[in-house]
Formats: C-alpha cells, sequence, structure tokens
C-alpha cells in the first residue's frame, strides 16, 4: 500500500474543514446575531494520527464555537439583625440528551 501523499493529507483537512463549516452555517450565523459585542470565535482543530492500518492516517477534525453566551449576577445584602432561619438549598442541573446533533442543553429542576 502506498504512502499518504501530502496533498492527499492537505485536501483531506479543507474538504472535512468544509465540510464541518457548511454543516454549522445556520448555527453560527445565529451565534453572531446573538453575540453581545458582534465578535463570534470559531476553533478548527486537527488531529492526525496513524491509522491501524499500515501507510494510512486518521484525521479528526472539530469545530467549536459557543452559540449562547449566559451572564447572569445576583446580589443581595442580608442584616445579621434578622433572626431567621438559615436552610441550605441545592439547585440540581442534569444534562438533557440531545435529539438531533445540536449541542446539549441544560434543564433546571430545582427551583432558583
Amino acid at each position: 500500500m502506498e504512502k499518504v501523499t501530502e496533498d492527499a493529507l492537505f485536501l483531506r483537512f479543507k474538504d472535512q474543514s468544509n465540510a464541518l463549516i457548511d454543516a454549522h452555517r445556520p448555527r453560527i450565523l445565529k451565534a453572531f446575531k446573538n453575540a453581545d459585542d458582534q465578535k463570534l470565535s470559531i476553533s478548527l482543530s486537527i488531529e492526525v494520527r496513524p491509522s491501524k492500518a499500515a501507510g494510512v492516517l486518521d484525521v479528526e477534525v472539530g469545530i467549536g464555537y459557543v452559540v449562547e453566551r449566559v451572564k447572569e449576577k445576583t446580589v443581595s445584602t442580608v442584616s445579621n439583625q434578622l433572626s431567621l432561619p438559615m436552610e441550605e438549598t441545592t439547585t440540581t442541573y442534569m444534562l438533557k440528551k440531545p435529539t438531533t446533533k445540536a449541542p446539549a442543553t441544560f434543564v433546571n429542576t430545582g427551583e432558583i
């Protein structure tokens, strides 16, 4: 079996990167429109490793970006002059399994 040529390797990089960008186009555009500062960072990663078969390489291309930025803050002041029972509260978040290839979403199962 012939060795993988540099041209074939880089063509595979481009093909897989283009396929991911095309597949994510609607979500990338949505993320850009939702960005507070009208900026969006998109990361592409490429990993090349020897395959189990001789003379063959495995190519893995990944894409990453933030669709929605969540930033929330609460502030309160508590006076030590009040005599209130202090109870510990816990909020549990469960990872909801996505029904499509969309990113996973978090579901709040407790009260906030």
